[in-house]
């Protein structure tokens, strides 16, 4: 009997101290479910503080929005209209792409007689977060037949964005071969034209140069040396060590050049990038680098097939990037002027201009300026690449 008693005295505490809380939590944290709507656009930053004049109360906290990916998402947070009134809000996102595609075309495009790649492969376009928007050709036109044919290049991304271009096809007859040129630019004339206290210029070598003098490439006049660490044997290939790496490292820092390195990439996953970093700072090992060490992407045939998008795309080269970083390494990005302008998008970190011509127009930031790849220079046979490190 005494048992039963005590157990009937123990439910009725419990219901008391639950009354007593539901009535102490509803005074001091009446909380009020509200539904609200809104819009954000895929990969911006957007935070809950951004959209305070919709939410119309009192935030208490603020909340990153997940943007990465197309469609709903949705927020819990709190919001007080004075010391005692608290609401819960429930806030659905509903992140959409409003972007257009891209396509990098000019008013036309060449090739020979005969041609057999698909021009959608071939002419890079590209969506900001589709990794595979549909592309087409519009009108007729015969790469086995030589003329002219008006065409019209269309991507659609799965939001229903699109581009389209209008651009000449240009089929012409099969090539006959052609005399190599002859000339060149010289080293000392590069020293000429380019050299000044805020300059160093210098050269970037890989197994093409085959053996170097590098004695005599310092004493023509170089002041550092960009040397090639290995390549990736294409899309998800092995890493190959140049095999001239360790000889030109090691004879261009005896005779004095400051050195850094590049790695020819294939990265199509960010991964892949971890890896190939991981593969150059073991095989640096205690080889001492006085420039940066450079993420060399260049298989733009390729690109449309490896089904990224752009945003994914430059993912991947910042996480090459960001790795060199955290070893302790100062990275850069190599590209030609075209790309820079019209896909990298990554200014956080140094880049390696490439733009063959006596004065750049590339209106970007750049460490190094690759302005030929026909120098010359005593200690090598045949051309060589000439840059310009600005300090």
């Amino acid at each position: 009997m005494k048992k039963k008693k005590n157990i009937v005295i123990i439910l009725f505490i419990f219901v008391f101290v639950l009354i007593c809380s539901i009535v102490i939590y509803n005074v001091f944290f009446k909380y009020e479910t509200v539904n609200l709507e809104l819009e954000a656009d895929v990969y911006s930053d957007k935070t809950l503080f951004d959209y305070k004049d919709d939410i119309a109360c009192n935030l208490t906290e603020n909340q990153e929005i997940d943007t990465t990916k197309v469609g709903n998402t949705q927020i819990i947070t709190k919001c007080k209209n004075d010391e005692k009134d608290r609401f819960k809000y429930i806030i659905n996102f509903n992140i959409v792409d409003k972007v257009e595609p891209k396509i990098i075309l000019k008013d036309s495009y060449t090739v020979t007689e005969g041609y057999d790649k698909k021009l959608t492969d071939v002419i890079i376009s590209f969506d900001n977060y589709d990794d595979t928007p549909k592309r087409e050709i519009i009108g007729e036109y015969d790469f086995n037949t030589v003329g002219n044919y008006n065409l019209i290049y269309k991507i659609t991304d799965s939001s229903g964005n699109f581009a389209t271009q209008n651009f000449t096809l240009y089929v012409t007859p099969k090539k006959t071969a052609t005399v190599p040129s002859t000339s060149y630019i010289a080293f000392s004339d590069a020293l000429k034209d380019y050299k000044t206290e805020d300059t160093l210029i210098g050269i970037d070598v890989s197994k093409w140069q085959s053996d170097i003098d590098f004695k005599k490439v310092k004493d023509a006049g170089a002041e550092f040396v960009m040397i090639r660490i290995g390549h990736q044997d294409g899309f998800d290939g092995d890493y190959i060590i140049d095999p001239y790496f360790k000889q030109n490292i090691e004879n261009a820092k005896a005779n004095g050049l400051k050195v850094g390195i590049y790695f020819y990439s294939y990265a199509n996953s960010i991964e892949e990038s971890k890896n190939q970093v991981a593969w150059i700072i073991d095989t640096l090992g205690d080889y001492k680098l006085d420039l940066p060490i450079v993420y060399d992407w260049e298989s733009w045939s390729s690109f449309n097939s490896m089904n990224v998008s752009l945003h994914k795309f430059n993912e991947i080269a910042t996480t090459f990037l960001e790795e060199i970083e955290k070893n302790n390494y100062t990275p850069m990005l190599y590209s030609s002027k075209n790309y820079l302008e019209n896909i990298w998008d990554i200014p956080k970190y140094q880049t390696w201009l490439a733009h063959y011509t006596n004065k750049t127009n590339y209106q970007g930031d750049y460490y190094i300026w690759q302005m030929c790849s026909d120098g010359k220079i005593d200690g090598i046979n045949g051309y060589v690449d000439i840059d310009i490190l600005y300090k």
